[in-house]
């Protein structure tokens, strides 16, 4: 598909595996329980590094380490 060498435009994404415990439902209402979700530690995309939307992760990490973004405005907690 794709190979990461020197001056090709990279997409990749590096998650963590976060372990606790939540409760999805969909649409129709049906509830599915899991013990562990993967969160975005670092994305690039077409080669430029993206941060990624924390919006989606504030149920997941602590304040402290979540990535800039919605939940965390760059430079806040960033010791600015």
């Amino acid at each position: 598909i794709g190979s990461l060498t020197p001056g090709n435009p990279a997409d990749i994404c590096v998650l963590n595996r976060i372990d606790g415990d939540w409760v999805f439902s969909d649409a129709e209402g049906d509830k599915v329980r899991v013990t562990s979700r993967l969160v975005p530690r670092l994305v690039f995309k077409g080669g430029d590094k993206i941060e990624p939307d924390c919006g989606l992760l504030a149920d997941v990490l602590p304040p402290a380490v979540r990535p800039f973004g919605v939940t965390r405005p760059a430079g806040v907690g960033a010791g600015s």
